[in-house]
């Protein structure tokens, strides 16, 4: 949570910070959408789809290193990607 965040007291001095903290963000909206909140105890969904998994090691483009995961989910024939996201690593 982000309650007790003051943006004016930030120092943006720093773009590889901005820029982390731009990455994490989009990342943490990414999979609040995907949470669902339906009551799943009694049954066991059945399969529909695919979970891929690529973990990279990259240079941003201010030149400072990057390291994160980017998951793509797919339908159950593996021909359509449903939604992607990044989540950055420290």
């Amino acid at each position: 949570m982000t309650d007790n965040f003051v943006l004016s007291n930030f120092d943006f001095n720093y773009p590889e910070t901005t820029e982390l903290m731009e990455r994490q963000m989009s990342a943490l909206s990414v999979l609040r959408s995907l949470i669902d909140f339906r009551d799943h105890s009694k049954a066991k969904a059945p399969f529909n789809g695919w979970k891929v998994k690529i973990e990279y090691e990259s240079v941003s483009s201010n030149g400072k290193p990057c390291h994160g995961e980017y998951w793509f989910i797919l339908n159950k024939d593996a021909d359509c990607v449903i939604n992607s996201f990044e989540i950055p690593l420290l």
